[in-house]
């Protein structure tokens, strides 16, 4: 499984407006969700990236609203819904995971020691296991993980993580960034 999320859409008017200029919305879906049969290092930046705008989108819009509607006496019944918190701290800790075992181990181990880091300081045997962190049933967390997302588990393979992880900046990248 995996996530992908999200899409622009866009729509025009009806025809020209003055000035020739036409005027659309942009909409953007954030409970778009894809699945593959497998993700990795790539799918799981964007699934942050997925979830991060949940986060805001519940906490900025929904929590917002409810909050004005109580303000203003307007009854409203009790609205929850899922917190993409835990899941965006979680994913965090994993990227955070893998800069230190890639500076331990440069590698091929270096994703095995990845996995065994993660399932130890998340997996359900951990000291504070992670609510959102998974050890699939299929292959036993050998070669992958499992984050509980807003939309669905999703499973990702370790190999590569850690080589793409560390990937470099290219030079028209750096050089902005320097400027």
């Amino acid at each position: 499984g995996g996530g992908g999320g999200g899409g622009g859409g866009g729509g025009g008017g009806d025809g020209d407006e003055e000035g020739g200029a036409r005027r659309g919305i942009g909409i953007l879906d954030i409970y778009g969700f894809e699945s593959f049969a497998v993700s990795g290092f790539e799918q799981l930046l964007i699934n942050l990236a997925n979830e991060t705008l949940q986060q805001h989108f519940n906490e900025h819009i929904i929590g917002r609203e409810v909050r004005l509607y109580g303000e203003e006496g307007i009854a409203t019944p009790h609205v929850e819904w899922l917190d993409s918190a835990p899941a965006v701290q979680l994913i965090g800790r994993i990227l955070s995971a893998t800069d230190d075992t890639w500076r331990l181990a440069q590698d091929s181990a270096a994703d095995q020691l990845l996995l065994q880091s993660l399932h130890a300081t998340h997996g359900p045997r951990a000291a504070s296991p992670h609510p959102r962190y998974r050890v699939p049933r299929i292959g036993g967390g050998r070669s992958n993980f499992a984050v509980l997302h807003y939309a669905e588990e999703v499973p990702y393979q370790v190999a590569g993580f850690c080589k793409k992880n560390k990937g470099s900046l290219s030079h028209d990248l750096r050089r902005l960034l320097s400027s």
